[in-house]
């Protein structure tokens, strides 16, 4: 074979090639070449054969038109889609978003955002980064044309594409030399002379519980918790670690800081979502759940760390990728505090205030009414003090290491929430032994709420709880933790149906059944009694003729009671899935 043929065949097949990586944008669906791509994308070959919503996020239309960052989306995976699959997609949208934007006109709007160095750092736009918070939630996001955001719907791995927005701090500074939001928590009745600056607390509160602030940074060397930061990552981009802004510094010293905190042993863990200005995308601060969900796994195994506690102060315009996000959150095990916002809205109509199974806090005042325009509703799960509260405060020009500031807004509110569940997390009996299981971020919230000081807001907008926010004034906590009574359940938000997330079958394909108490799963038949079944005379024991079994009505459970059940369903499930 000649020279010249051979170089013709090998520059054919290498052509054939490349038109098999990279289809034309414009002739994308007709193109067959790539038995892989086939099998990968076309809709024929897997279900759910309908074209991926495209959603936007809902509240004001002004408002929403001057937050979506244009051109810049989320694009949210299907739970069936495989890993290879996921890999593929993105490789393809990447290539494809890169010939896409090469053929645009220099002055075409797309770069004018893809410039912006606010949010953007590739002028080309594709996909800048993918994020994981488990239970099947996870996705990517990127600057994409209108051709490539259509090719993205239509591929049937996706399960929808929301365009991104931007939240912004809505919290204000403002004049005051008082601690009284410390005193407020601690204290049932109503403040008043003799108790408006009194903080009564277990001083061991937050030991072992890191709080992650998903916020403009904290300022790590104030000295009121200089020794229990952590430089988590920064997702701003083109900024540094350092908080430019002061409400992420204000956050933590809320969460933890000596003299204003709530859990002075927590350890505060520097998540920055929002830049120097206060704002931030909702995809940034996705990726910021996704780090602490790779993050605080590894804490418990290099650091001994006992649970966790995020605290997102703010919120924004409602976004159903975003309040996914914080219920898979909490579906992972962590705790998770958000702000109620401080508009004067109905905190459902936003995000992520509307999430079901956060904590939702809206702020209240030393005469215990809500705050100015604080947001309110069935969504919110508590109140907390939120108006001139003190807290620390970055003084990068003087140098100055205990600078305090006072801040108003819902945002200081949702801080001390989230110090009170490190708090109550930290104090469980028995926590750290093997067979005391940590209390679930859904049994922390029953307790917290039903713990709370109720009755005693006025003034109260519509569907809003009366219910303050409460540590046990440092004394014993076996009120909270065992007072022989059930807990109530809490109310369910009035939640979007397209935001909850469905329930997908077990991996196993199993059905766990629940052993119903007080039934032991090592011998289901026999019933145990877990007071003392050793106890031959005990009167629960039917078969004891000196004392016939009465009639009387189904005692509650204690707590040792509730953690045994759960110690023997934890080792029920793992025979299961042994089996």
């Amino acid at each position: 074979m000649r020279l010249s043929n051979i170089i013709t065949l090998v520059i054919g097949i290498i052509s054939l090639s490349n038109a098999i990586v990279l289809p034309d944008i414009h002739t994308l669906e007709q193109t067959s070449e790539s038995q892989e791509y086939d099998n990968f994308f076309k809709q024929s070959k897997r279900p759910g054969n309908v074209k991926a919503p495209l959603v936007a996020p809902l509240g004001e239309n002004d408002e929403i038109q001057n937050n979506i960052v244009p051109y810049r989306y989320i694009v949210m995976f299907k739970n069936f889609a495989y890993t290879n699959e996921i890999k593929l997609h993105i490789q393809t949208v990447a290539k494809l978003q890169l010939r896409g934007s090469i053929s645009l006109a220099p002055n075409d709007p797309f770069f004018h955002h893809t410039r912006d160095k606010e949010f953007s750092t590739e002028e080309l736009g594709g996909v800048l980064y993918t994020f994981d918070i488990g239970s099947g939630f996870n996705g990517y996001v990127g600057y994409f044309t209108d051709e490539v955001v259509e090719f993205i719907r239509k591929q049937s791995i996706v399960d929808y594409v929301e365009m991104d927005s931007i939240l912004t701090i809505d919290d204000k500074e403002t004049d005051s030399n008082s601690h009284w939001h410390l005193a407020r928590i601690s204290h049932r009745p109503k403040l008043g002379l003799s108790n408006f600056n009194e903080y009564k607390f277990d001083p061991n509160g937050g030991q072992n519980i890191d709080a992650y602030i998903l916020d403009t940074g904290v300022y790590q060397t104030h000295a009121y918790y200089i020794e229990r930061t952590i430089r988590g990552i920064v997702i701003t981009p083109n900024e540094d670690e350092r908080d430019m802004n002061g409400h992420g510094t204000e956050m933590a010293g809320l969460v933890g800081g000596r003299e204003v905190g709530v859990a002075r042993k927590a350890t505060l863990i520097d998540v920055k979502v929002l830049n120097w200005q206060g704002r931030g995308t909702v995809s940034n601060i996705i990726k910021g759940l996704s780090f602490v969900n790779h993050h605080h796994p590894q804490r418990i195994e290099k650091n001994g760390v006992l649970g966790a506690v995020v605290l997102f102060s703010i919120s924004g315009a409602k976004s159903r990728s975003l309040n996914t996000a914080f219920d898979k959150m909490v579906s992972s095990g962590i705790h998770v505090v958000v702000g109620a916002g401080t508009k004067g809205i109905n905190a459902c109509n936003s995000s992520p205030a509307s999430s079901s199974k956060p904590i939702t806090v809206a702020g209240m005042s030393i005469t215990d009414e809500p705050i100015d325009r604080g947001n309110w509703g069935s969504c919110v799960d508590i109140y907390g003090p939120g108006d001139r509260v003190r807290t620390t405060y970055p003084n990068l020009e003087r140098n100055q290491f205990t600078n305090e500031i006072s801040v108003t807004g819902s945002s200081a509110a949702a801080a001390q929430v989230a110090g009170l569940l490190a708090y109550f997390a930290s104090l469980q009996p028995g926590l750290g032994t093997p067979d005391v299981i940590p209390l679930t971020p859904e049994e922390l919230k029953e307790r917290l709420i039903d713990f709370g000081t109720k009755g005693k807001l006025t003034n109260l907008e519509r569907m809003s709880p009366n219910i303050i926010a409460f540590n046990g004034a440092g004394g014993n906590l076996d009120s909270f933790f065992n007072d022989g009574s059930e807990i109530v359940p809490t109310a369910t938000k009035n939640v979007d149906p397209s935001d909850v997330p469905t329930e997908t079958a077990s991996p196993t394909g199993i059905n766990t059944p629940v052993p119903p108490l007080p039934v032991d799963p090592e011998n289901p038949e026999e019933p145990s009694n877990p007071e003392d079944p050793e106890n031959p005379n005990d009167p629960t024991n039917p078969d004891d003729p000196a004392d016939p079994p009465v009639d009387t009505p189904p005692r509650k459970l204690l707590y040792r009671e509730k953690q045994q059940y759960f110690v023997n369903l934890k080792n029920f499930v793992d025979r299961v899935n042994r089996f």
